[in-house]
């Protein structure tokens, strides 16, 4: 688990960090794969600030409380926001027991200038975690990941689509078909 702390306005602490490190730590239990954390605590006149962003298994969690005691009992109260929020997308995931998992690979391909042939040469490949949900938290999640598609299983029919958004700001769905339908 990848975890960085960043103090804004505030004097780095030693025993602020691995309070913040610790509290964070905790979320690793709902996620079967790395996950990274980003936390920024901050000091604004008399308010104490703890933003935290967790990417994980392709979601992102992100929450922002305020305290005016101090940044540790802001740490607390973010904290509970978004173990509250992994606990909620676990239980959805688990509602959906007999989905299947895919990996899907994305290749670009490039045409070499000069060769009559014309052969292809792959010069960029992306790996997708393929999960299963709705389309409507698929058009969630990519409000969420702020990316121009998503990639994902249709909870309903058990096959690849893709969501993707428009010019203008609608979304578009692409649905697999296999040929023997």
């Amino acid at each position: 688990m990848e975890i960085s702390v960043t103090f804004r306005h505030v004097e780095p602490n030693d025993e602020l960090k691995k309070y913040a490190e610790e509290k964070i730590s905790r979320i690793k239990k709902f996620f079967d794969r790395g996950v990274k954390a980003e936390a920024v605590l901050a000091v604004e006149k008399r308010r104490f600030i703890a933003e935290v962003n967790i990417i994980a298994d392709g979601i992102k969690l992100n929450s922002k409380e305020t305290s005016n005691e101090n940044l540790f009992t802001a740490i607390d109260l973010v904290m509970d926001k978004l173990l509250n929020q992994a606990s909620r997308y676990k239980s959805k995931l688990k509602k959906k027991k007999g989905a299947t998992e895919f990996t899907i690979r994305h290749n670009i391909i490039s045409l070499e200038n000069g060769s009559e042939t014309q052969s292809h040469k792959v010069i960029h490949t992306e790996h997708y975690f393929v999960k299963p949900m709705t389309v409507e938290e698929a058009v969630m999640q990519l409000d969420v990941i702020k990316k121009d598609f998503l990639v994902f299983t249709n909870a309903q029919s058990h096959r690849v689509n893709v969501l993707y958004q428009r010019r203008d700001g609608d979304y578009g769905l692409i649905e697999t078909e296999s040929l023997n339908e």
